[in-house]
């Protein structure tokens, strides 16, 4: 199922969390800046992700970054 997410929803880190959450979303496909911001906002609060599939691109990724998502489970 594709979920199409209003504007408003994309760009409030803390809304989007939300949703993934709330509605057992099990894949994204982001910018490494806007998965930072769902960083901050909780979705890998605890040292893991509920998504079992996620997609980063679009920009360069940074070495921080992939280093966090090394350290997730699965």
């Amino acid at each position: 199922c594709v979920h199409v997410l209003s504007e408003d929803i994309q760009r409030d880190p803390d809304r989007l969390h939300r949703y993934l959450r709330d509605h057992a979303i099990d894949f994204i496909e982001v910018a490494p800046t806007v998965l930072a911001q769902l960083e901050q906002a909780g979705l890998t609060e605890g040292g893991s992700c509920p998504l079992p599939l996620l997609g980063v691109g679009g920009e360069a990724v940074p070495d921080s970054q992939w280093a966090r998502l090394r350290e997730l489970p699965g």
